[in-house]
């Protein structure tokens, strides 16, 4: 016990150091952090601006104020403690306009009360969202368990607010990601949080298969502490508030609340039933378990009575108290000869060193990670296995019996994690088809199903590269339908539609080669990208394309036309890297040229003086 009392008074001096520099750190000038285009995955802790302000303070308040300055996060902490207080968040992004993908800041703690985001450009709020797990879920912008909060993709400097308010604990991991990288983080976290529960439900099966040969009670105590240490975990890795109860928020933080008097009632139990404590324990060591006992049942109504900081205060004294009591008693029933003993110190010891290290992150003596911030998950994985080996070892009179539970839990376990992978290996699949049918709508005109303006845009800027690259030709067709505003207007816009459609349709049956492009570029105006091909043969493909024109009639049933286009035509060798808008320009004048000059005609550089004799007479 006084271990434990000297421990504690420790860390909260080193906790109560660590602050008190933070706040007597110089306030410094926010850094601006420039992303890149392939920038992902980016922790921001480091360009943080932190403060801490009365929960009222509106952003309009906080960036009034210039008495109470920003602090700088040279340490990256990402665990500021509980506070009375909200914490405010800045960071400056440039460069979002350079990534290739979207981009989001990701918020990486899922219980904290409340969650504000805001996006501001040049003094005006051009984004605000909202979160929390004291929120409804579905008012989230992304449906994460986690926060994803999308980031727009504006040019020039972006001033990102996040506004944190929680009873709990103050986490900030905070980082930039792209859609693909917040995918494949999430599947990674799912990994091993799966496995995670694949280990919990492993013991919870193999411990219920022996609790049914040897009908000993402690191991009931031990399910029930890990059932409830693994519903304690489902629910603080978020997991009840997504796929559970997302409209109440209130049943989610009533279960994280009651969860924890379960997890250590039954653990002080389990150890009093582990070493007998009853039958072989000191007076004053049976007195403090059932005093232990005892704290939990107030935790429980306190839990439905009190604020959530004062519980969670008295949650973290428990935790600590009742790891130290398993520890102690580990090592006193080890040197007393019990063999099992040495296991179950070990299992109390590791968990000890887990709760140290989540200690020292959260007081920012050691680096934020993936690691520390699942210390106490790990620790728990850890100690339980180790706690199920210690009472294995301690029931080695019946090994017999629990032989063929065994054998059968291995087959259960190699099942589960093939089961396991297989889905990992379906998920991912069915993400990658969904990113494939996602990118190829992205690119395609919903109306005409040919390529959009997009896909041209970036096409035409690749194979221009290309094509001086390799001093191979390249041509480009732009095409109109002539008089299509009439023919809208007199025969309706669902008929037009059908006529764009049947446009698209004969400009695509003209190309013959895989490089060759169709894509829609406006209203009734096509284009055509012809790499590799001289003007003489593009002058080839633009005269069929008007031929199948002139020679193609559409009926819808109540009306039929027949459509004529004009068609602009240029191609070049390129002799520069920059001419790509100067060959679109030519054609496009060569457009406007035949449509001046009389429309229902292909004009390009070998007839053009002809057209514009026309369009002058």
């Amino acid at each position: 016990m006084l271990t434990a009392v000297v421990t504690r008074c420790v860390f909260r001096s080193l906790l109560i150091l660590a602050l008190w520099m933070s706040g007597m750190m110089p306030a410094l000038a926010a850094p601006v952090v420039t992303v890149g285009p392939q920038t992902s995955g980016l922790n921001l802790a480091g360009a943080l601006e932190t403060r801490f302000t009365p929960r009222d303070a509106t952003l309009e308040q906080i960036r009034a104020d210039s008495v109470n300055p920003w602090q700088a996060n040279p340490r990256k902490l990402s665990n500021f403690g509980q506070s009375d207080q909200a914490l405010w968040l800045h960071v400056r992004l440039t460069g979002l306009d350079n990534l290739t993908e979207r981009a989001f800041l990701h918020y990486g703690y899922p219980n904290t009360d409340y969650v504000d985001f805001w996006v501001l450009q040049e003094d005006r709020v051009i984004t605000h969202y909202q979160g929390g797990d004291r929120r409804p879920f579905n008012i989230r912008p992304v449906p994460d368990r986690l926060f994803l909060f999308p980031l727009p993709p504006a040019a020039g400097e972006l001033d990102v607010y996040l506004r944190l308010e929680s009873q709990g604990p103050l986490e900030a991991p905070v980082s930039l990601v792209t859609a693909p990288q917040a995918s494949a983080d999430e599947q990674h976290n799912l990994f091993w949080i799966g496995l995670y529960f694949g280990v919990i439900a492993i013991m919870v099966l193999y411990n219920g298969i022996i609790l049914a040969m040897v009908r000993n009670r402690t191991y009931v105590y031990y399910i029930l502490y890990v059932i409830s240490f693994g519903w304690l975990q489902f629910l603080l890795f978020g997991l009840g508030f997504r796929y559970l109860w997302p409209e109440s928020s209130t049943l989610n933080n009533t279960l994280t609340m009651l969860t924890p008097s379960v997890v250590f009632a039954s653990a002080i139990a389990f150890v009093i039933h582990f070493v007998d404590l009853q039958k072989n324990g000191a007076r004053f060591e049976i007195l403090t378990a059932w005093l232990l006992l005892g704290v939990c049942g107030l935790l429980l109504v306190s839990s439905l009575t009190m604020p959530y900081a004062v519980t969670l205060g008295g949650y973290k004294a428990m935790m600590f108290l009742s790891v130290a009591m398993g520890f102690y008693l580990g090592v006193k029933y080890w040197l007393k000869g019990l063999k099992s003993a040495r296991i179950f110190a070990l299992a109390w010891f590791s968990y000890l060193v887990f709760i140290m290290i989540y200690l020292l992150e959260l007081t920012g003596i050691v680096e934020a990670n993936g690691i520390t911030r699942n210390a106490l998950a790990i620790g728990s994985a850890v100690e339980l296995a180790l706690l199920s080996i210690a009472f294995a070892d301690k029931m080695n009179e019946e090994k017999d019996k629990c032989l063929l539970a065994q054998n059968t839990l291995l087959d259960v376990q190699m099942q589960m994690n093939a089961d396991l992978d297989r889905k990992v290996r379906e998920r991912t699949e069915a993400l990658e088809a969904a990113n494939r049918q996602l990118q190829e709508v992205s690119i395609t005109d919903g109306l005409t199903r040919i390529k959009n303006r997009r896909y041209f845009e970036e096409v035409s800027h690749a194979e221009y590269q290309r094509a001086y690259r390799e001093k191979t030709p390249l041509s480009v067709l732009m095409i109109d339908i002539d008089y299509f505003k009439r023919l809208n207007d007199q025969y309706g816009h669902q008929f037009g539609d059908l006529c764009l459609q049947r446009a698209a349709e004969l400009i695509a049956g003209a190309l013959k080669r895989l490089p060759d492009i169709a894509a829609r570029y406006g209203g009734e105006e096509f284009v055509v990208l012809l790499p590799n091909t001289a003007p003489e043969g593009a002058l080839t493909v633009a005269q069929q394309i008007h031929r199948s024109f002139a020679n193609h009639e559409i009926s819808d049933g109540d009306h039929t036309v027949c459509m004529t286009v004009c068609i602009g035509m240029a191609g070049e060798t390129p002799d520069g890297r920059d001419g790509r808008e100067n060959l679109l320009k030519q054609a496009d004048d060569y457009l406007y040229l035949a449509k001046e000059s009389g429309r229902n005609k292909v004009v390009w550089a070998g007839n053009a003086d002809e057209a514009k004799a026309a369009r002058v007479s």
